[in-house]
């Protein structure tokens, strides 16, 4: 679940509707996902590409993990991120230095786009969704890591959430940058930390996709 979720994370930018079947174009191909990123042969995937990532983007990402799955795994990597920095944006930190630091020099602008740098401030959607999937637990969410507490856990940002903060005077902020992540999490967080309500804030970027975004 979490390596088919971490790769899904990464490619989940742009149209849905585009980035879903390329995703079961390739797991498809991976058939076994853990097994296919621990053999380490991905021959199958010659020409494959997803907008800004090219072909030696993606498989540098999938060499990386083959790497790291054959020693450890991304529990253990994330979980050694936070026991070091004590922060999810630390953690953050330590998981894409150890992809950049591992990376050769034949990727591209799409290698840094699927993994964004938190030392850039940008809001860090797709790494905060994977991050809810694996440590919350509800109807969308698996729950399998408690190495950290929902109530660190920051609202998956994107156009979408930020446009309807804003409607809803939950967001002041004209960027959609990593400190306007922080001021809705937050500004939901009427307790000041509480992990329910924390919780609650969360539910709600759920319910909003359903409402504004699902219908079209």
């Amino acid at each position: 679940i979490e390596l088919v979720g971490f790769i899904s994370a990464l490619f989940a930018y742009g149209n849905r509707k585009v980035f879903i079947p390329k995703l079961y174009e390739l797991f498809k191909k991976m058939d076994s996902p853990v097994n296919y990123i621990k053999n380490g042969n991905f021959s199958n995937l010659n020409g494959f590409n997803y907008r800004f990532a090219k072909e030696n983007d993606i498989l540098e990402i999938l060499i990386i993990l083959s790497k790291l799955y054959k020693e450890s795994n991304l529990q253990e990597l994330f979980k050694y991120g936070y026991d070091t920095k004590h922060s999810v944006i630390g953690m953050l930190q330590v998981v894409t230095d150890y992809f950049y630091s591992s990376a050769s020099n034949n990727i591209g602008d799409g290698f840094y786009f699927m993994l964004a740098n938190p030392k850039k401030k940008g809001a860090m959607k797709r790494l905060n969704m994977y991050l809810r999937w694996m440590v919350r637990k509800s109807e969308v969410d698996f729950g399998i890591w408690d190495f950290i507490p929902k109530s660190e856990l920051l609202i998956p940002l994107d156009s979408h959430v930020a446009k309807i903060s804003r409607e809803m005077n939950l967001l002041n902020r004209k960027s959609n940058a990593f400190k306007a992540a922080l001021e809705i999490t937050f500004g939901l967080d009427t307790d000041g930390g509480d992990e329910a309500d924390l919780n609650q804030a969360h539910k709600a970027t759920y319910n909003w996709f359903k409402r504004f975004v699902l219908p079209y």
